[in-house]
């Protein structure tokens, strides 16, 4: 599980770079995109499929066939993804239906990357949580208060999924000491 205390941390983009990086190492991964209010995933990759809509599969409680993965070219990643939004996120996240495709999805494939909500003010992580082995924590570089990142991470070790890792997203190498850099980093 992929999430942060608010939205426009960079959860779906490190998921889909970390899902990209996973198999240019011959592991074959699928992202689920998790977030029924909010994803963009459908336009920041362009996907077309509305056959293929998680929210649709999960109104129906049905049962998880190939058909809902779409492939994207770009990142080079499967993906499982709502193509429209729903007010009744928890309700479905909650359904039979999402832990299926869950099963369905960890049988096919060496790593599911679920693409989390932000965990501030939803339920909806929390549930995803008793899906998750693991969660890797972004945080945005100047943006969130030190008060929301500690509540957001106790809310998630309070469901019993430990955190691997934290992430500071979109840091800038001009804002740090040359001291401070290391590896690669984008001007």
């Amino acid at each position: 599980m992929v999430t942060s205390a608010l939205p426009s941390e960079g959860k779906s983009l490190l998921s889909m770079t970390l899902a990209s990086t996973l198999h240019r190492i011959n592991k074959s991964v699928v992202i689920l995109d998790a977030d029924l209010r909010r994803s963009h995933t459908k336009s920041d990759l362009g996907l077309t499929n509305t056959d293929a809509c998680l929210v649709d599969f999960l109104e129906e409680n049905g049962h998880p066939t190939e058909k809902l993965i779409q492939s994207d070219q770009v990142f080079e990643v499967d993906v499982v993804a709502p193509m429209r939004r729903s007010d009744q996120a928890s309700d479905l996240l909650t359904s039979p239906a999402f832990g299926k495709l869950v099963t369905f999805l960890r049988e096919r494939n060496d790593i599911v990357i679920i693409d989390s909500p932000p965990v501030i003010s939803l339920a909806d992580t929390q549930i995803i949580a008793n899906h998750s082995d693991w969660a890797i924590f972004v945080v945005r570089n100047q943006h969130t208060r030190d008060r929301l990142v500690v509540s957001a991470l106790h809310q998630i070790m309070d469901t019993g999924v430990t955190v691997v890792g934290t992430v500071l997203s979109q840091v800038r190498a001009s804002e740090m000491r040359s001291d401070e850099l290391y590896g690669y980093y984008y001007e």
